[in-house]
């Protein structure tokens, strides 16, 4: 081993140490993770570390992230040549989005009840992103995503409505390292924004943790953020996302993926909303459980990819008001979105959808409620 390899393996062993902090208790425990076989041990205690406990429905994502941390920190100090090639694609895509309203309850002070609401409102949906990752030094690489969405909703139940429509954008980073051969790990710091009817609306800013790790054939994703939603400065809206993604390629330029999401923003008074909480105050929260899948054929010697998506939402809207103890009420009401897009991708750079997922721009930004047509706003 020469005197430039030997510190740079001593450095690697050097930064999990000051990653983990406190949970690697010796250092000879630390170079039993550098050890293949003991990599689940050391996977287990990592996601006993991070990411935090308090984020809902996070323990195999966890694992996810946990796993290549382990796999990848000697690996983004020891890498001479770069992991990741400059790639990067444009996509046009048109499709249906849809928000079926269901069943609401109300108890206040007076009175209670329940039923089930029969509004909807739907309509075409386009989509246009453009995506480049570049190389940085060895392991290390970024990824920049724009995304624009425009849909055109008619509400299905008010006889003569007009439609209206909502845009949304999504502009994201990625910085992350990676190893081809075992995964990634990376920050996505982002912010998406909805506006209906050319009106300003409202953004949310997130900043979060992301991992993969390749098998074979198969690619596991997990993504966990933290979203601060700017808007109305009366409340203070927020609370954690997560998403996980598995994808599969039966050969090199074609593609299946499925993936589940989940997200919880809580609404409660600022200092300047006219509130003094617990005695006087209203809150929201805002619960969304997402089910999706994706794929992509990419034409042989070509750039051209065509692709198809569809994605289920199931979301939950809850509001508590209280008065000085004289009135409350609490009420419920949830609904379904779907939406299912199809379209035209040109890439440049990878020569394959499996070279891009391995080697190129191979991340997703992160979902928010806002940052599709699926805006759930109270």
């Amino acid at each position: 081993m020469t005197v430039s390899s030997s510190y740079r393996a001593i450095r690697g062993n050097q930064l999990q140490r000051q990653f983990f902090g406190s949970q690697w208790k010796s250092a000879a425990l630390t170079e039993r993770c550098l050890s293949p076989a003991a990599q689940l041990s050391c996977t287990q205690l990592a996601a006993n570390w991070w990411p935090p406990n308090n984020l809902t429905g996070s323990t195999l994502m966890k694992a996810i992230l946990a796993s290549a941390v382990v796999a990848l920190m000697p690996t983004a100090v020891m890498a001479e040549e770069a992991k990741t090639t400059a790639d990067g694609f444009v996509s046009i895509a048109a499709g249906y989005s849809g928000q079926q309203d269901g069943d609401y309850s109300y108890q206040n002070t007076y009175s209670s009840g329940t039923g089930t609401n029969d509004g909807k409102v739907d309509g075409p949906d386009f989509e246009l992103r453009a995506t480049g990752a570049v190389p940085i030094r060895g392991a290390l690489g970024a990824q920049l995503d724009g995304v624009f969405s425009r849909t055109y909703y008619k509400v299905s139940d008010c006889g003569g409505c007009s439609t209206y429509h909502s845009d949304d954008s999504t502009v994201a980073a990625h910085i992350f390292v990676r190893n081809p051969d075992k995964g990634l790990l990376g920050v996505v710091v982002q912010r998406s924004t909805t506006n209906v009817g050319g009106s300003r609306g409202q953004s949310t800013f997130l900043i979060g943790g992301e991992g993969k790790l390749y098998m074979g054939r198969v690619s596991f994703g997990g993504q966990m953020a933290y979203g601060v939603v700017d808007g109305n400065n009366s409340y203070d809206n927020n609370g954690p996302f997560a998403a996980m993604k598995l994808r599969y390629f039966p050969s090199d330029n074609f593609m299946l993926e499925v993936r589940g999401e989940h997200a919880q923003l809580k609404q409660k008074p600022g200092s300047n909303s006219g509130y003094d909480c617990p005695d006087y105050c209203y809150t929201v929260k805002n619960t969304m459980w997402d089910l999706g899948g994706k794929a992509e054929y990419r034409l042989s010697n070509s750039g051209f990819s065509l692709f198809a998506e569809a994605d289920y939402r199931n979301l939950d809207n809850r509001s508590n008001y209280v008065d000085f103890l004289s009135y409350f009420s609490n009420n419920q009401r949830k609904s379904t979105n779907l939406r299912a897009m199809v379209g035209l991708k040109v890439s440049f750079g990878s020569k394959s959808l499996f070279e891009r997922d391995r080697s190129g721009a191979g991340l997703d930004p992160v979902r928010p409620f806002n940052a599709s047509a699926f805006s759930f706003e109270e």
